[in-house]
């Protein structure tokens, strides 16, 4: 996530300020702007050096995304990693908190493919925008009735007693070091 994007998508009103918003940011690291702007949103850090720092810092902090039948979210802040198969379906699984006229906001590299992730979501927000700037982009747009269920991915079943998630290192079948080590 880059800061310089962050901060104009903040002045230029883009991105709401947090009082008074529940909000959810999935991806952003502990020295991200998000962090620090953003002290009562919950967060989900899968990486534990990062989520060690956000506890520290007196965040509310989760190691994936919650389930559905938590209470709605209003804004959901994604800042996508380099994986495609794990930000669609952060992006699909955050979708799914946000209350029907909540706010999705999605933040990205050009490296990182965010420009492919605008292409395909562009035509399911409502009223979508979108800032390039600093070799990437950050857009937004109202959840509104569009379906993002179909990029959700399912664990996948490797082999009994092996299963593995999207965007994970040997997403796609059992590694030798974790066949050795069972």
């Amino acid at each position: 996530m880059s800061d310089v994007r962050l901060d104009a998508a903040l002045s230029q009103g883009l991105i709401p300020a947090p009082e008074g918003v529940r909000t959810l940011v999935v991806g952003a690291g502990a020295s991200s702007a998000l962090a620090r702007d953003f002290d009562t949103a919950v967060f989900v850090q899968p990486i534990q050096p990062d989520y060690d720092k956000l506890v520290a810092m007196g965040r509310e902090v989760l190691p994936d995304v919650p389930a559905p039948g938590t209470a709605p979210f209003d804004l959901a802040i994604i800042a996508i990693p380099r994986a495609r198969a794990r930000a669609q379906d952060w992006i699909a699984r955050a979708a799914k908190l946000l209350g029907p006229d909540g706010l999705l906001i999605v933040d990205g590299a050009k490296t990182d493919g965010i420009d492919s992730h605008w292409r395909v979501l562009r035509g399911r927000l409502d009223t979508p925008e979108s800032l390039t700037k600093a070799h990437g982009r950050l857009f937004r747009g109202r959840r509104g009735s569009g379906s993002f269920e179909d990029l959700a991915a399912s664990p996948t079943v490797a082999a009994v007693g092996f299963r593995t998630a999207a965007g994970v290192f040997s997403a796609d079948g059992i590694d030798p070091g974790s066949a050795a080590l069972a």
